[in-house]
């Protein structure tokens, strides 16, 4: 069964290492700053796998109940 992203859990990058970092959502690195950007992401985005280093570092807008 194929795997969900590129390479193999064994083969994965770090986030600073994954040659597709440019589509990582960017994020503030302070403990505290971080933890209040989180919530407020988890309100209004949803997270998906990069496909390159399968890291879960990519936020998406939700879509709008209407």
């Amino acid at each position: 069964m194929a795997k969900p992203y590129a390479v193999s859990m064994t083969q994965r990058y770090t986030f600073e290492g994954c040659p597709d970092r440019a589509s990582h959502t960017k994020q503030p690195s302070g403990y505290l700053a971080w933890h209040a950007w989180a919530e407020k992401k988890a309100r209004t985005h949803k997270q998906i796998r990069c496909e390159t280093c399968g890291l879960w570092a990519i936020w998406v807008p939700k879509e709008r109940a209407e």
